[in-house]
């Protein structure tokens, strides 16, 4: 049980975007990509984490910014 803190970066039709973009934030973090199943057909969304509390994915959040994701965010995902 308890939360995990992500940090959405972005989502992609194209999975080599999602690759590239795994390979350009990987030595900031862990980077996953998870295909997602949506009406435009499937998007790759990246996301930073788990990661260990909310202090911690606004740290990540901030690099993943100043790697020129502005419109990244932390999101809190409850585990059961």
């Amino acid at each position: 049980a308890g939360n995990g803190f992500f940090v959405q970066v972005a989502a992609f039709s194209d999975q080599n975007n999602a690759n590239k973009t795994q390979a350009r934030l990987r030595d900031i973090g862990p980077v996953i990509i998870t295909p997602v199943s949506a009406s435009v057909g499937t998007i790759y969304r990246v996301q930073m984490g788990p990661l260990a509390d909310e202090s911690t994915a606004h740290n990540v959040l901030s690099r993943v910014v100043d790697a020129g994701h502005h419109d990244a965010r932390v999101i809190k995902i409850a585990r059961y």
